[in-house]
């Protein structure tokens, strides 16, 4: 199935025989207790992500859902079960549930899964055709009221996705595109009204659509990766990664690929954030190290953003002013998929 960039990456490394399971006994176990260090005062707010604890000296090993407050102190754990593989995890507005795509609890087949804040009451969210191969459902994203999760759906024997919305309960599913291109990442305005999203046609196109359905609207067809929309809380702009700047791989990428077992890798150089108005004008280009820098997140008053970035030769969650400024590191874990909230 399609994968970002570097979560493609990211699994191809934890299946290396140098960083497998079999050498993660000696490392750190993942954290029980907070006390993690403010290293950002000042920013509000709580930061959910998912990590994979690529095994590494000083790093812990771990997999599943945590929180952390935005100056970065505060870590802790919210899924307990290790063998739940999460990917894509979002938390509801109401802060009460997470979906993911991940096992619940067939680790045979991954599917979209609920499971309840406090890492309570894992199951699926709906025994819907989603629930069985050859169609798969992943990328879920909630609506700003809590009461929908758009996602997409993959069909193997179509080979792309198209976009679905379906109700927090798991009922009322409907279909809200049915290109030809590959289309997943869904995100909401926080009117609940629009939907931006990732349409694959040759180039990874930022597209945005109705909620309600129609045609929708090219913002952004640049470049050959294009991950990752999130909306700003006003509404007025999108940020996004993308490789169209056209810099090279990084170096925790190069690294990567002197690894037996990553020859397959696609190639792409790395990417960076960008910000857009929602009307496609006023292209702003955020990060510029050498690093990739992908999946952003705003805060709650748009001032800054929380991102992943391997600059520090590792996949961690960072955050910075909404200008590319005053990057902060804030958890040693191996993070993706960041969502900031109050």
């Amino acid at each position: 199935m399609r994968r970002v960039l570097t979560s493609v990456l990211l699994m191809t490394l934890l299946s290396l025989p140098a960083c497998g399971r079999g050498n993660s006994d000696a490392l750190p176990p993942c954290p029980k207790v907070t006390g993690s260090p403010v290293v950002a005062p000042g920013l509000p707010g709580q930061i959910s992500f998912i990590t994979t604890g690529i095994p590494r000296p000083g790093y812990y090993r771990c997999e599943g859902t945590f929180e952390i407050n935005a100056d970065g102190s505060g870590l802790r754990r919210v899924t307990l079960a290790t063998e739940i593989y999460p990917f894509d995890a979002r938390r509801s507005p109401d802060g009460r549930l997470f979906v993911f795509y991940g096992a619940c609890p067939d680790t045979q087949h991954l599917e979209l899964c609920l499971v309840n804040g406090d890492g309570t009451g894992l199951r699926p969210l709906s025994a819907g055709p989603g629930h069985a191969a050859p169609v798969t459902d992943l990328s879920p994203a909630w609506s700003p009221d809590g009461s929908k999760i758009a996602f997409s759906r993959r069909q193997e024997s179509l080979g792309h996705g198209d976009l679905y919305i379906v109700g927090a309960d798991g009922t009322g599913e409907r279909q809200l595109t049915s290109d030809p291109g590959d289309e997943s990442q869904p995100t909401w305005s926080p009117d609940g009204q629009t939907i931006a999203y990732i349409s694959k046609e040759g180039t990874e196109q930022l597209r945005i659509i109705k909620a309600s359905g129609g045609p929708s609207t090219v913002l952004s067809r640049e470049g050959t990766v294009n991950e990752a929309p999130a909306f700003s809380h006003d509404g007025r702009r999108i940020a996004f990664s993308s490789n169209r700047s056209g810099k090279p791989e990084s170096a925790y990428v190069r690294r990567v690929r002197t690894h037996p077992g990553s020859e397959g890798l696609p190639v792409f150089g790395a990417p960076d954030i960008y910000t857009v108005g929602v009307d496609g004008k006023g292209l702003t280009r955020i990060t510029s190290d050498p690093s990739s820098n992908y999946s952003p997140a705003w805060s709650p008053d748009d001032r800054h953003l929380a991102f992943i970035s391997d600059r520090d030769d590792n996949h961690n969650l960072y955050v910075m002013a909404a200008d590319g400024t005053n990057v902060v590191r804030l958890s040693p874990l191996a993070a993706s998929t960041p969502s900031w909230f109050t």
